[in-house]
């Protein structure tokens, strides 16, 4: 099972507000300053996934989508657009 939320070194449940704000500190830190949030990764990692030929089915677990159908609607047509 894939957790929700990431995990402190404590073992306790990291939250929503403490995520963004060690997002934010770590992009400052780094001196990226093109606007990245969380969900930039996320859709970028998933369109690598298919890029290199990871299986829709496949992908829509890792990303915890409730149907294989909400993970074609948000990510297909970058798939088909990228292979032309």
């Amino acid at each position: 099972m894939i957790p929700t939320m990431p995990f402190r070194y404590s073992g306790e449940m990291l939250g929503v507000r403490n995520y963004e704000a060690n997002f934010r500190k770590y992009l400052h830190r780094t001196q990226i300053n093109k606007p990245v949030s969380p969900h930039t990764i996320r859709n970028n990692f998933a369109h690598w996934c298919l890029m290199s030929g990871m299986d829709i089915y496949t992908l829509s677990r890792i990303l915890g989508h409730s149907s294989v159908t909400i993970t074609e609607r948000a990510y297909i047509d970058v798939k088909g657009e990228e292979l032309f």
